[in-house]
């Protein structure tokens, strides 16, 4: 495989899920950070409850995570949470890494209510229920100037006002050359009509060892690759050996739910707990949903 092609099969992975690249900070989930908001919208508080599960050494589950600030800690230990948070953040083009303008938003919770995303690409959503699973929902463009998919992006709400999300749109054009690329291994043929999803480790994870993902339902053969050492693409493989670009990319996947589809990851070492930092995340029909998996 030449150089060129195999940018073009891993490019993919890096670029759905940027944010992370070179910082393997968490997202805060208390506090706002900061800085301008763009459309934002009020949403009836809804009430939903989730358990935490503690991974094992070496494997994950399903768990919960994200962080929270000193402000969510003090109502966390009151026993108390407000009555409404507002979650929000910044959407930006993976290439150019500028804020993308009107962008049409919802949540999975609410599809009937929407933003657009302001001149620097925020987006707000205010009068959610405190610490509950949500999944921004961003709308495909496919006439803009660029144009771009849909993207689907799983969160939680804090037990404060957060505006620290970080979300990417992919130009339409570019994921149809990405996958293009993995042709002399002869994977099944794209479906862009149906959903992707893209699972992405942090780096520092990959500099001590491989993290292998197991995803139930499995996918179907020829719809999934990950990067080895060298970070050449592998067809059929959920082992994320490439420390660049540490991400495996899983596509013509059905609409599905969240907790349709559960994922799991081991890091080699044996030492590493991983764990997926959003598990509830939903899939769509031409939208790539970003799965984020930490191992510390």
């Amino acid at each position: 495989m030449t150089t060129s092609m195999r940018l073009l099969c891993t490019c993919l992975s890096v670029g759905l899920l940027a944010p992370a690249c070179g910082d393997d900070q968490s997202p805060g989930g208390g506090g706002s950070t900061g800085g301008s908001t763009g459309g934002s919208t009020s949403l009836d508080a809804q009430s939903s409850s989730s358990t935490a599960a503690t991974p094992d050494a070496s494997t994950s589950t399903s768990t919960t995570g994200g962080s929270s600030s000193g402000a969510a800690d003090e109502s966390s230990s009151s026993g108390s949470l407000p009555d409404a948070v507002s979650l929000g953040g910044q959407v930006t083009d993976f290439i150019g890494i500028l804020g993308v303008e009107g962008l049409t938003v919802s949540l999975d919770i609410d599809p009937d209510t929407s933003v657009t995303t302001d001149a620097e690409g925020m987006f707000t959503f205010e009068g959610l229920a405190p610490d509950t699973p949500v999944n921004f929902i961003f709308e495909p463009r496919p006439d803009g100037e660029p144009p771009y998919a849909g993207g689907i992006v799983p969160e939680r709400s804090g037990t404060a006002d957060r505006d620290d999300v970080a979300a990417l749109v992919v130009q339409g054009p570019f994921i149809e050359s990405q996958l293009e690329g993995l042709e002399p291994q002869d994977p099944v043929p794209p479906d862009f009509d149906q959903a992707i999803v893209v699972v992405r480790v942090n780096n520092a994870a990959i500099e001590s060892g491989t993290v292998t993902l197991t995803v139930d339902p499995p996918p179907a053969p020829g719809t999934f690759y990950a990067p080895s050492e060298n970070g050449s693409p592998v067809l059929d493989s959920t082992e994320i050996a490439f420390p660049t670009l540490p991400a495996a990319v899983f596509y013509n996947l059905a609409d599905t739910e969240a907790g349709d589809i559960t994922i799991t990851a081991e890091h080699s070492s044996g030492v590493l707990a991983c764990e997926i930092t959003h598990p509830e995340f939903i899939t769509r029909g031409g939208y790539i949903t970003q799965v984020t998996v930490r191992c510390e």
